[in-house]
């Protein structure tokens, strides 16, 4: 299992590459890892999920094994957006 959350994106669509770049740089800790789907083989512990699946929807993988799809991914790393949401939001404190 993977000891962070993974963000699955697609990374041949310019929308999803561009929100993956954004997530980037306001998760300053690193505390989700982002991956292209068509790269997820480089992630040890994920499960196995079908390419025409992943190309409909974000996913998502938690720590431990959870998969969230779509909206639920969203919310799925909530937790961990919340801590750099000032960031986000613009704050410069």
């Amino acid at each position: 299992m993977p000891d962070a959350p993974v963000v699955l994106y697609d990374g041949s669509c310019d929308i999803c590459r561009d929100w993956s770049r954004r997530l980037a740089g306001w998760d300053d800790a690193g505390r989700i890892r982002q991956v292209a789907y068509q790269e997820r083989g480089a992630v040890a512990g994920l499960p196995v999920m079908a390419d025409a699946e992943l190309d409909r929807a974000l996913h998502v993988v938690l720590p431990d094994g959870q998969v969230a799809r779509g909206a639920r991914a969203v919310i799925a790393i909530f937790p961990e957006v919340v801590l750099f949401l000032p960031k986000l939001m613009g704050y410069k404190g």
